[in-house]
């Protein structure tokens, strides 16, 4: 933040780089990945239709040992792995003893400890890298913003996966491809799935993050083509 300015808020091409996108699929399971958040009508996961970029391809697996590995769920299920978003399709939720009878496929072992409101939980996510070394994720882009995490995010309106919050721990202006300056933090107001439904590439390499809350994800640092900035934060030591 040393010497941050001002920018204008508004739409920008982003490189998020793996804490912010572990962040927002931490919040993407919470409203959206639940099959009682599907069975309740306010999920954004519309099975079988595309709802992100046919290059996102989104999972959950308690059995992969490059995850953080837990075999079997709070309810005594092995957990199996869940195929959530395939090519930007939302293939599947993930289910419980109780959302699984009722949806009739049985539980894929993400029961929480009991009893609970929330439901099914994908606790070890993955999302599928891309073929791009990370420190060329930067190359091309005229003018965009890098953020390297988001803080206080919350949801706006679940059906839509709309979440807000704000960056955190350095955000950048980018310049002909170069980081130019530091910049205020920014809040932001962006329907995650139509934000990497432009997803202009994804690092080949991958980060395991534990989640703010639960879980953890492995997942890349991504270019997308615009994200949403609604407001600047005061600076800091600010009235």
């Amino acid at each position: 933040m040393r010497g941050a300015g001002e920018l204008e808020p508004g739409e920008y091409e982003v490189i998020l780089e793996e804490y912010a996108v572990g962040g927002l699929m931490e919040y993407l399971s919470y409203i959206g990945f639940s099959g009682l958040a599907h069975e309740e009508g306010r999920s954004f996961m519309e099975l079988g239709k595309r709802v992100m970029g046919e290059n996102v391809s989104i999972w959950d697996d308690g059995a992969d040992p490059s995850g953080l590995p837990s075999p079997v769920d709070f309810e005594g299920v092995i957990r199996h792995r869940v195929d959530l978003i395939e090519k930007g399709i939302a293939s599947a939720v993930v289910f419980d003893a109780a959302t699984g009878k009722r949806a009739g496929t049985g539980s894929t072992g993400h029961g929480l400890p009991a009893p609970n409101l929330v439901g099914p939980m994908a606790m070890n996510l993955f999302m599928g890298s891309g073929d791009t070394p990370r420190d060329e994720l930067i190359r091309g882009i005229a003018r965009g913003v890098w953020v390297t995490r988001f803080h206080y995010i919350n949801p706006v309106h679940p059906k839509k996966a709309i979440l807000t919050g704000m960056t955190k721990d350095g955000t950048f202006l980018i310049e002909d491809g170069k980081l130019a300056r530091p910049v205020l933090n920014f809040r932001f107001t962006q329907s995650i799935p139509e934000a990497f439904s432009d997803v202009r590439a994804a690092s080949r390499e991958t980060k395991l993050l534990p989640g703010e809350f639960f879980g953890a994800a492995r997942v890349p640092a991504v270019h997308l083509g615009s994200f949403n900035f609604t407001g600047v934060t005061a600076a800091e030591g600010s009235g």
